[in-house]
């Protein structure tokens, strides 16, 4: 998808956007907010596949699910993490096809 003209300028957008919602989730997390990681997870899910990264999709699922369920803080911080490092991955991906 990046390297169509039409829609790369949302992608950056998209992916400009990433690093925000970083550290948002880092702070609610911190701050003891599962409510607000759980509602920034959400709109990743939604948004992950749509802007061709499914590993996003299906990471941010897997922590949402979790949240809700209300499972231990504990068991959710790996799955946090692990959407974490997806996001981070992503950026630093597009950062370097930009290059």
């Amino acid at each position: 998808m990046a390297d169509n003209a039409d829609f790369r300028p949302l992608l950056e957008a998209y992916m400009q956007r990433l690093p925000v919602l970083i550290a948002d989730i880092e702070q609610h997390w911190a701050a003891g907010d599962p409510n607000k990681v759980a509602t920034i997870v959400h709109q990743l899910k939604g948004t992950g596949a749509n802007y061709g990264y499914p590993a996003i999709t299906e990471s941010a699922k897997t922590c949402e699910q979790a949240i809700r369920a209300e499972l231990p803080m504990s068991q959710v911080y790996p799955l946090l993490q692990t959407v974490l490092r997806t996001l981070r991955g992503a950026v630093a991906g597009f950062e370097q096809d930009a290059a």
